[in-house]
């Protein structure tokens, strides 16, 4: 039955990114998420782990195609943000050579480069234009409304997790995962300015952001349900003007929502852990867990530090893994950058933040008027700032794919802005010249 359903959703997800490629782009976002609700309900999808990956892969890679065979034009594909990217993650490849754990590291970097190709080359070349960026925002809210219902409401859990098929325990599935999904699908809820065509949306998309914040309990991640609130609190302006009452009151009551639904979802969502597991929220409890982190954090930066040439170069890509150092990722990515990578590799990260708020500022400008084109803007930029938040208390670097994905996607929607300004300025240039000879003739003829 299950096996079916996928094969359903792979030729309905084929089919609507056949007719816009874009949408390929809200299925990649959602891809983890769908992988473990089938593997929690079929054992057929544990015994071929990577089927779902390959599947959503191949479809994107023919969205890609689709869109290169389509009057796509070069100068479209990448920023120079695209390209300092990239040579962040060749300069990491290279490290490995002079990691302390070159065979972990080796590894590591081969299981990622499948994801890191698809996330962060193949998939932003889906995204060249307004229309593709709204496409993708539409689809990752109704895809992933459906995801976050079935997750929440059709799989069995355990504590912070879904329970796998077939499975005593649940060492394979990815709470951080679900919840980093379900925070996706709530900004493009409450962010995207929709047109005529979700009538009934305004009402609706309340519901969808309630149960998004249930899933970030129900997945017990504190970071993403705190950011949840605050991220979309925050760029809400960005989305819409609220200088008028009339677009104050439904802000205001967006945010009596948000915060009746966190309170809701902590009450729903928490009332059967036992002691122990509802300790996960107690303050003192989150303490000691950014404490750790930090400590393993603290021995990779103080063995940077020992020589000249580890703070130039760095002590190479998953040196974290070192038991000597850590002997796993350190859950800080930036600080896990500046040791591995060193000041080469950490400057060229810093640099492309730069280069990201460069081209938000701007876009803040070219999308001045344009309701789509902000709830769009805020929408995206949700998402990389709630990615990048993230980063400094989960994830490695090689693991961190959709904060780069987004990082490399909105300087390109920053282009697509400008572009379309200028297409304004030039069509009211042309029709502005053509009315005025009309205007001057209107004129003799009266003097006449």
């Amino acid at each position: 039955m299950f096996l079916t359903l996928f094969i359903v959703l792979a030729i309905s997800s084929l089919w609507f990114s056949y007719k816009k490629p874009s949408i390929a782009f809200a299925l990649m976002l959602c891809t983890f998420s769908i992988e473990q609700w089938f593997q929690s309900k079929d054992v057929f999808f544990l015994s071929h782990g990577s089927l779902i990956n390959f599947t959503i892969g191949f479809i994107i890679i023919v969205s890609l195609l689709l869109r290169l065979f389509n009057n796509f034009r070069y100068q479209e594909m990448f920023t120079q943000t695209s390209w300092f990217v990239f040579a962040l993650y060749i300069y990491t490849s290279a490290s490995v050579l002079w990691s302390p754990v070159s065979d972990i590291a080796i590894d590591n970097f081969l299981h990622a480069i499948p994801y890191i190709v698809l996330s962060v080359l193949i998939s932003p070349l889906l995204i060249s234009n307004k229309e593709d960026a709204y496409d993708a925002g539409k689809y990752l809210v109704i895809f992933g409304s459906i995801i976050v219902v079935c997750l929440l409401f059709f799989a069995d859990w355990g504590y912070r997790r879904i329970l796998m098929a077939g499975l005593v325990g649940d060492a394979r599935a990815n709470p951080l995962a679900i919840a980093n999904m379900a925070g996706y699908v709530l900004f493009a809820s409450i962010l995207f300015n929709f047109k005529k065509e979700f009538k009934y949306w305004n009402v609706l998309k309340w519901l969808v952001v309630l149960l998004c914040l249930g899933i970030a309990v129900k997945t017990g991640s504190r970071g993403q349900f705190l950011l949840m609130i605050f991220l979309s609190m925050f760029l809400l302006p960005l989305s819409r003007p609220i200088n008028q009452l009339k677009k104050i009151l439904p802000v205001m009551f967006g945010f009596l929502v948000i915060l009746v639904g966190s309170y809701w979802a902590m009450d729903t969502f928490t009332s059967d852990y036992n002691q122990v597991e509802n300790a996960r929220w107690d303050a003192d409890r989150m303490g000691d867990d950014v404490a750790g982190r930090f400590d393993a954090a603290s021995n990779l930066i103080n063995t940077w530090y020992d020589s000249p040439a580890n703070v130039l170069f760095g002590l190479g890509s998953s040196a974290s893994y070192d038991p000597a150092i850590a002997g796993f990722y350190t859950h800080i990515v930036p600080l896990e950058i500046l040791g591995e990578l060193g000041i080469i590799g950490f400057t060229l990260f810093l640099f492309i933040l730069y280069m990201v708020f460069k081209a938000f500022r701007r876009s803040i400008v070219h999308t001045k008027g344009d309701l789509t084109a902000r709830g769009i803007l805020a929408t995206f930029s949700a998402i990389a700032l709630f990615e990048f938040l993230l980063s400094f208390k989960q994830g490695s670097f090689l693991g961190s794919q959709f904060l780069f994905c987004m990082l490399v996607v909105l300087p390109k929607l920053e282009k697509s802005f400008e572009q379309s300004v200028k297409s304004t300025d030039i069509q009211e240039r042309d029709t502005l010249q053509n009315e005025l000879p009309n205007k001057f003739t209107y004129i003799g003829v009266k003097l006449k």
